[in-house]
């Protein structure tokens, strides 16, 4: 896995049993490969994310290659120091570059994908979660360009639509 470092803005969870239970569910419905966090900024998105990715790390499911964690975080709200600080880790900026950086993390080298266009880059994408089967949290994608977001999201659902028809087991977005 590649999961960042927590977010030092983050001081304690509040429970969200619930929510916990719900992307359990999710998680092992064979027919629903993607889950959408929604919510206003502050609210714990992430940090729900964060709390049922370390789940699945610590409880590897078997089928499963690896998880990997891209975001769109360009800067956080430290609450301790009433300031924003720039993430030091920021992997897409918009769908071309998400899928760029997805296909490195699951080992493309950088050559592989820079001339290529986005719907070569999700093709690519498609036909290697098709073998590799990993989990993909996508964070942040509300700090996209709003056009952005509506992309990004509307790519990631056609994945989702063609990985769950074409994998036995498909991958989790």
């Amino acid at each position: 896995n590649n999961l960042p470092a927590r977010d030092p803005g983050l001081i304690e969870l509040i429970p969200r049993r619930e929510y916990l239970i719900s992307l359990e569910k999710w998680f092992l419905d064979s027919f629903n490969g993607i889950k959408l966090l929604t919510g206003l900024g502050g609210y714990g998105k992430t940090a729900i994310a964060r709390s049922f990715s370390e789940v699945l790390i610590d409880n590897r499911p078997q089928r499963y290659e690896s998880l990997i964690w891209l975001t769109a975080k360009t800067d956080f709200f430290v609450s301790l120091q009433g300031a924003t600080k720039a993430n030091s880790r920021v992997d897409f900026r918009d769908s071309v570059s998400f899928f760029s950086a997805a296909l490195m993390e699951m080992g493309y080298l950088s050559t592989e994908v820079e001339n290529k266009d986005k719907d070569e880059l999700v093709d690519d994408f498609i036909g290697l979660i098709a073998d590799l089967l990993i989990i993909l949290v996508v964070d942040d994608i509300d700090s996209l360009d709003i056009d952005e977001q509506y992309i990004l999201i509307g790519d990631l659902q056609k994945v989702s639509f063609v990985n769950i028809y074409s994998a036995q087991v498909p991958s989790k977005l």
